[in-house]
């Protein structure tokens, strides 16, 4: 079995950098804006919708590898999911169940995060379920993760994400994905004696995200086309000596993906931004 390792290992690279407070995806400047472009809401909320972006693209390349290399047993699992990094808690387990799905779950901690990943995958061939994904024209493929920092006594950031995509058309050269992406993130900084806790709940849909095939296999993920639409509840509690202020901001988007660049429009109910990110080419 040929080992996907490299697309898995994004479990323990990509995650673990959208994880840290110095996020690994770029700051793109807002072009065309009626916003500020210096306002402390958009600067906040910027680096988490394009950590947003990096993570879809990343779960669907997870979707894609799944139907190129799918495990069939914990050992295939365990090369393919295999805890990157030595720990105190790692196991990999996989089993397929009666009503057509390959569970995979992985465990992986360190010193300094705890990992985990939940994903479940089913092939369809026009609609009839099947075990393996030769001859599968879709694929139904959810995928549940989290990082969590075991120091949360100063700056501290976790994240977890909740993915339900159906990727179809792939016995063709276009596939196009549809689903939902809930993702979570939570951002605790310390400066002297004023503790801010910054919590984004995000919910996207995603509608008809287009991928081209090159080569014999799916992926890398890079969408030519598609449209995810987004909203993002945000609450900030300041903690300060004496007095607790709490900020609440309801956001919401849309993204239009052209060639592997998305183009950004939100608005906080009030002002609007607008801005372009390349997914393909950051530098997570």
């Amino acid at each position: 079995m040929q080992t996907s390792f490299v697309s898995r290992g994004l479990f323990a690279s990509a995650f673990v950098c959208v994880a840290m407070i110095s996020a690994c995806s770029s700051s793109d400047s807002p072009t065309g804006t009626l916003g500020s472009a210096t306002d402390s809401g958009f600067l906040e909320l910027q680096p988490e919708l394009n950590n947003l972006l990096d993570s879809i693209n990343v779960a669907m390349t997870f979707g894609f590898d799944s139907y190129n290399e799918v495990p069939t047993n914990s050992n295939d699992a365990e090369i393919q999911y295999g805890p990157v990094n030595p720990g105190e808690n790692n196991g990999v387990t996989y089993e397929y169940t009666a009503d057509g799905w390959h569970h995979i779950i992985v465990i992986n901690d360190d010193v300094n995060f705890a990992r985990a990943i939940n994903d479940s995958i089913q092939f369809m061939s026009s609609l009839v379920v099947q075990q393996l994904p030769s001859g599968a024209d879709l694929v139904d493929f959810r995928h549940h993760w989290a990082v969590t920092q075991w120091d949360q006594a100063t700056d501290y950031k976790n994240i977890n994400g909740d993915v339900g995509f159906v990727f179809s058309g792939l016995l063709g050269n276009v596939a196009s994905i549809n689903g939902f992406y809930g993702y979570d993130v939570e951002v605790n900084t310390v400066v002297d004696t004023t503790t801010t806790n910054n919590v984004f709940e995000f919910n996207a849909a995603v509608s008809n995200v287009l991928v081209s095939k090159s080569g014999a296999q799916w992926g890398p993920s890079c969408p030519t086309g598609g449209v995810i639409t987004f909203g993002v509840i945000q609450t900030k509690i300041i903690n300060n000596p004496g007095s607790v202020n709490t900020v609440n901001v309801n956001w919401t988007g849309t993204i239009t993906l052209s060639e592997g660049v998305a183009t950004i429009s939100l608005s906080n109910g009030t002002d609007t931004w607008s801005y372009s990110h390349n997914i393909c080419g950051s530098s997570n």
